[in-house]
């Protein structure tokens, strides 16, 4: 008999954040979110949970959610996919610990406010928290997952999300992962955001542990980094392999004002 057909390709999206940012609702949501003009201002003006749901779960096929939030997950419930096959796995994110050599590192000189760096590795170390859960959730149920996904618990897509399996993430000899299009945000408040294939954003995901083991963890030029895709990505390339590169316009996604 010929072999059996492969499973279909599955999705692991990995939320995030702060719990409270997924139940704002009206314009507190939208404000001071800057997007082009090409793509106009958000219509609706539902609560982020809710613009997750319609915006980017019906484009992603086979997908489970994984959500890390933080100061606990009393609010994951709400982003339960309304198809059971879907599951939602929860986990009220562990705060991060500081060690010395990570605090003296000399990159966080170059940030414009002292407060970002809490924020950077918060975002960072929930990312290996999301990750783990993910492994142990293949483990348990046998799902192999061809892509993973991370949005921020205040991550607002403008148009739906393309199909995942339509985007282009060869690059050479290197992994690809997407990021958020700066041009659909006006350049502002489009962090929060990647694609990959699986085994790429298993890379992208571990990064926070780079920090430990990196001199210097950010060589770009320019302006100071704001975010963790910024600040890390030079040990992306240089130690892990991985490309960060924006997405193309057809996916846009930024992040409102909010924390």
């Amino acid at each position: 008999p010929p072999p059996p057909p492969p499973p279909p390709a599955r999705t692991a999206l990995c939320v995030t954040g702060p719990s409270a940012l997924l139940t704002l609702e009206g314009s507190p949501a939208w404000s001071g979110l800057t997007v082009s003009q090409a793509l106009g201002t958000p219509s609706q003006h539902a609560p982020t949970f809710r613009n997750l749901q319609t915006m980017l779960y019906p484009h992603l096929g086979e997908f489970d959610v994984f959500a890390v939030l933080s100061p606990d997950d009393k609010n994951c419930q709400k982003l339960k996919p309304a198809n059971p096959k879907h599951k939602l796995y929860c986990l009220g994110a562990e705060r991060y610990k500081a060690s010395p050599h990570v605090e003296n590192l000399s990159v966080w000189a170059t940030l414009k406010h002292a407060a970002a760096k809490d924020d950077v590795l918060e975002q960072a170390f929930a990312l290996t928290q999301c990750r783990s859960m993910i492994a142990r959730a293949s483990l348990a149920t046998g799902l192999r997952y061809t892509y993973a996904m991370r949005v921020h618990t205040n991550s607002l897509f403008l148009k739906p999300f393309p199909s995942v399996g339509s985007l282009d993430y060869a690059a050479d000899d290197k992994h690809r992962v997407l990021t958020a299009n700066t041009e659909a945000c006006g350049g502002l408040n489009a962090d929060g955001f990647a694609v990959g294939k699986k085994e790429a954003m298993d890379l992208y995901f571990e990064r926070f542990f780079y920090l430990q083991t990196l001199p210097q963890v950010w060589n770009g030029g320019g302006s100071a980094p704001w975010d963790v895709d910024q600040l890390i990505g030079g040990s992306l390339r240089t130690i892990l392999n991985v490309e960060l590169q924006p997405a193309p316009s057809t996916v846009a996604v930024c992040r409102s004002a909010q924390p």
